[in-house]
């Protein structure tokens, strides 16, 4: 990836491919495979790693000080 760019793309190309249904997202990572099979690995490898890493980034909702 020698395009100073490339890396917010694959990020946001990422974001879009998790906010969609599951049946829709290998239709939309084809496509970009169609358009740019280097862009497609890294959105690919990407998305690999944010499901290996389960959810320890996940904040779980605490309740609100003062409540019991």
């Amino acid at each position: 990836m020698s395009d100073p760019g490339r890396p917010k793309q694959v990020l946001d190309l990422c974001d879009e491919v998790l906010a969609l249904t599951v049946e829709v997202r290998e239709v939309f990572l084809r496509e970009i495979d169609a358009g740019d099979a280097e862009l497609g690995e890294a959105v690919r490898s990407l998305l690999q790693a944010v499901e290996d890493s389960g959810s320890f980034m996940t904040i779980e909702a605490s309740p609100a000080d003062g409540e019991s």
